[in-house]
């Protein structure tokens, strides 16, 4: 009794290095000396233990998550079956519940079971950190009246798998939710449950927490504070008979407390962070798009040069599927799409499907090369196999999820793998180069090759930077838009959009038809249904008579309806994919006061030859372009004011030629 009385005494009083009472009982009995040592040791061990711990598990969390991305899910507690919502926020995955599993030392709000259904148990803090060992030995003999250096994390009351939190786990959550971002207003708000709180606050509880004002069980036994206040328990002790709680209280920032230990408080368990998890997380920001095809919104990130979807495509067309053909599916992991729809062109205006070069781009900015799925892998959502976490850590915010695939037999593998296609055909194995991202137990990427009865989800990449600075451009049926990204916009979006024109103005009769399975979309576009269909513009131009030189053609506006020069010297001159059985077919560009006319003097061209059945691609530099009487000076005064490129045919009336042109750029994008 002396012996712990001294201890008490140290305890107390910081080591009794300025407390009488402590001088006095030391000089009272000197030969205690040898145990006051160790009680300092053992002290000073145990705060090294609490600040080592305090400081590692504050999680790379410096970036603000979007409730986005925030995933839920559910588990079952293996002691008693009882089933509880997860959510996952950033680098931690929660408990979205208080724990309700039934120990000694625990109680009902009230002692009314009702109560327990509603807010979970209220357990002291031996019953929280298992002092009895019943669990493991992490938190044995850490209770009222003891002293103990717990090894962390310290599971304590908690599933296995699961542990009490730390300081710095709850500071991880409170920067994650964008406490240092936002105001403060919206940040109490996103974790507090929308009802159960008597204040006359909105809280929205953005992230799925759903904390609620459970109360407590204080001295003398008094529960107090439902409706207006929670309290958790961390595994973090302050003496004897105090430990440190987190306050949650209506109307004002939560803080940490110093708690007498029998009190009786909520406890809310975080997931035990598995070896890879601790794989450093990069700070991103996430941008967002709209297709503007069908109005929805898509996640966006920059990863080293390249932007890339966050998100896997969505939009509906011929031969995509939901995953099992539920609806729900594709909400959550976009469409699967079969190769005829992918080689039709996919992806909306300003962004392409990836090649096997950006996917190993790619990898080489998040892995050095390596192919592994770890950190483009969302933290949630991926199964497990024999006891290995299938999640990754989503290190870049590319936020890659399980999918799943079409084949043959039907759908397979969602939540274990994820397919994406890339552009790149591969002619020795007469497929198409795929990714394959594992799950549980290898964390691999896999390039496969496939084409035939295969559906795989698709990433689309932005348009690299340069072609939108207007010193080179690049047009593609591969695309699937009908627009084409010049570099240049007058501030409406109308620049390269593809139109038809014909010599009517002249009193011609010629025209452009196209294929009759193709009709204008919603927005009264035709080109973009055309370009989707076919991979390209494919068309016949009929010459009429009443001219001497019947003509017709396609064309786009550089930079948009109102047909403004700008200076497209940069670009060097022009390429074209096409094939076509006409005997005369120039590539033109014309200036902005000669857009509505037949000005020579306000033209350049360059005949291009007849290609017959196979795709033919030219480059032509702007010297090789004819300007009107050969004049250099010409030729430089339309590249300063070039309004419009057009494709340009001629023939005898009564005669058709038709049409196909797969890509058009400017020099040497068409490679």
């Amino acid at each position: 009794m002396l012996l712990k009385l001294i201890r008490d005494i140290i305890v107390r009083s910081k080591l009794a290095r300025l407390s009488p009472a402590g001088f006095l009982v030391l000089a009272a009995f000197p030969a205690c000396t040898d145990y006051v040592e160790q009680i300092d040791e053992q002290i000073e061990k145990r705060d090294a233990y609490y600040d080592a711990w305090a400081e590692s598990s504050i999680l790379p969390a410096d970036y603000y998550v979007d409730p986005l991305y925030a995933f839920e899910g559910t588990f079952e507690d293996p002691r008693d079956g009882q089933t509880y919502r997860m959510v996952t926020i950033g680098s931690q995955t929660w408990m979205a519940e208080n724990l309700n599993y039934n120990a000694f030392d625990s109680y009902c709000y009230d002692d009314d079971p009702a109560k327990c259904d509603a807010y979970g148990r209220l357990y002291t803090w031996a019953a929280a950190m298992d002092s009895a060992g019943e669990w493991t030995s992490n938190g044995k003999d850490c209770g009222n009246g003891k002293l103990c250096i717990p090894t962390f994390p310290v599971r304590g009351v908690c599933p296995k798998g699961w542990h009490l939190p730390s300081i710095g786990e709850w500071l991880t959550l409170k920067k994650s939710v964008g406490q240092d971002y936002l105001d403060y207003d919206n940040f109490y708000s996103s974790l507090l449950s929308k009802a159960g709180w008597n204040d006359d606050r909105e809280y929205t509880d953005s992230y799925g927490f759903s904390l609620l004002p459970g109360g407590a069980k204080m001295r003398g036994g008094k529960y107090l504070y439902e409706t207006t206040r929670a309290y958790f328990w961390m595994a973090v002790e302050n003496d004897t008979n105090a430990a440190s709680g987190m306050l949650w209280k209506s109307g004002s920032e939560p803080w940490g407390e110093d708690s007498e230990k029998s009190y009786g408080y909520s406890v809310r368990c975080v997931k035990d962070i598995a070896e890879k998890d601790t794989m450093e997380r990069h700070r991103f920001s996430y941008g967002s798009f709209t297709d503007y095809r069908d109005k929805q919104v898509y996640k966006t990130v920059k990863i080293g040069s390249q932007i890339w979807m966050a998100q896997n495509l969505n939009y509906k067309k011929n031969d995509s599927y939901c995953y099992e053909e539920d609806e729900s599916n594709c909400d959550t992991y976009g469409r699967l799409y079969k190769w005829d729809a992918v080689a039709g062109g996919v992806c909306p205006h300003g962004w392409y499907m990836p090649s096997r070069a950006d996917w190993d781009a790619l990898f080489k900015t998040v892995n050095d090369g390596q192919e592994d799925a770890t950190k483009l892998k969302t933290i949630s959502g991926w199964n497990d196999y024999e006891g290995e976490r299938g999640n990754g850590v989503d290190a870049y915010g590319f936020s890659a999820l399980p999918g799943g695939r079409l084949y043959a037999n039907g759908f397979s593998d969602i939540g274990n793998s994820a397919y994406f296609w890339s552009s790149t055909e591969n002619e020795e194995h007469n497929g198409v180069e795929y990714l394959w991202l594992y799950s549980a137990p290898y964390d691999n990427a896999y390039f496969n090759t496939g084409k035939e009865d295969l559906g795989f989800s698709v990433r689309c990449i932005k348009e690299d930077p340069d072609v939108l600075s207007g010193s080179s451009f690049f047009w593609s049926g591969a695309h699937g838009t009908g627009q084409v990204i010049t570099g240049f916009d007058d501030g409406e979006g109308t620049s390269g959009y593809w139109y038809a024109y014909n010599d009517s103005a002249e009193g011609g009769s010629s025209t452009v038809t196209y294929p009759s399975d193709v009709e204008t979309n919603a927005w009264g576009d035709f080109f973009g249904p055309l370009v989707e269909t076919y991979g390209g513009i494919k068309a016949t131009v009929t010459f009429g008579d009443n001219i001497e030189t019947p003509y017709a053609g396609v064309a786009f506006n550089i930079k948009g309806e109102k047909r403004e020069g700008v200076d497209i010297f940069n670009w060097g001159g022009i390429c074209i994919t096409y094939k076509t059985d006409s005997k005369s077919f120039n590539i033109e560009v014309v200036a902005e006061d000669g857009a509505y006319t037949v000005d020579y003097e306000k033209i350049i061209w360059q005949a291009l030859p007849k290609s017959g059945a196979v795709f033919n691609t030219d480059e032509i530099p702007w010297e090789k372009f004819n300007s009107y009487m050969a004049d250099p000076e010409k030729l430089e005064a339309v590249l300063s004011k070039a309004a419009v490129i057009r494709l340009n045919f001629e023939g005898d009336a009564g005669t058709s030629n038709d049409f196909f042109v797969k890509a058009i750029g400017s020099l040497g994008q068409c490679e």
